[in-house]
């Protein structure tokens, strides 16, 4: 079952959490920002992964966080890819794909 992993703005703060609704969970929580949400089967796991990483900004017994912009920058990356692998494979599928183009152009050539 998908869930969703968002990351908020109220003020300073930044808010790395989990829903299943997210119109109700904002409507809730009323954000100054969106900052970023990824829809994923693994929305459990990659939370928990982001909490652990910025524990040292975490304010205590909560999910917010006092994030960098470098922090917020790395944290909105990781929601854009579910896994970060897929990078490798996304780049890998184009370079194979403009190498087939460059072939089909050349000879094709008269």
């Amino acid at each position: 079952m998908a869930g969703i992993v968002y990351l908020i703005r109220n003020g300073d703060l930044h808010k790395i959490g989990t829903t299943k609704n997210l119109q109700r969970r904002m409507k809730q929580l009323k954000p100054d920002e969106i900052v970023k949400t990824l829809e994923t089967t693994k929305f459990r796991s990659i939370e928990k992964e982001l909490h652990r990483k910025y524990k040292d900004v975490r304010l205590p017994q909560t999910e917010y966080f006092r994030l960098t912009d470098q922090q917020l920058a790395e944290c909105t990356r990781r929601l854009s890819v579910p896994f970060p692998w897929m990078t490798v494979i996304w780049i890998g599928s184009a370079v194979v794909l403009a190498l087939a183009i460059g072939i089909a152009i050349y000879t094709n050539m008269p």
